[in-house]
């Protein structure tokens, strides 16, 4: 599984299959999932939860779980943190508010995107290096949280 740019959006590629987090939507092999429910194509299971009229997408792929928050202005109420489980990768857009909606959900990797995304990693005391494509290993050490700086 790697994560790459496509049209200023966050591509998933995984044995041929693509997601790209679109802006409020998601794309699975194609397929554009834009409204709530429980999806499933190619193998990959994608659940898409409304609250305050605003879309969250959570992923398992590859038994690794992918979270995608495309709103910045969110409060992390019990609604909302029911919807995500162990996360493994958390796809995040990047705002002030980003910073604390990371730090509630305790991903393994966190990717942020847009414009400031490097205002993230400074806030953090982050300095990942800028890559295309980034490919998630295997196994990551305990207690250890990776970020990803696709440009």
């Amino acid at each position: 599984m790697e994560f790459t740019k496509k049209n200023w959006n966050i591509v998933l590629i995984s044995d041929k299959r693509e997601v790209e987090f679109d802006w409020i939507k998601i794309i699975l092999d194609g397929m554009v999932l834009d409204f709530p429910g429980e999806y499933e194509k190619s193998g990959i299971l994608a659940l898409i939860a409304e609250v305050w009229d605003k879309l969250f997408f959570q992923l398992r792929v590859d038994d690794k779980n992918i979270s995608y928050i495309p709103y910045d202005d969110i409060d992390l109420t019990e609604e909302v943190l029911k919807i995500f489980w162990n996360i493994d990768v958390l796809v995040i857009k990047w705002s002030k508010n980003s910073i604390k909606i990371y730090e509630n959900l305790e991903a393994r990797y966190v990717l942020p995107y847009w414009e400031a995304k490097d205002v993230f990693f400074t806030t953090l005391g982050q300095h990942p290096e800028e890559v295309k494509t980034y490919k998630i290993k295997e196994t990551w050490l305990e207690n250890e949280v990776i970020f990803i700086n696709i440009w």
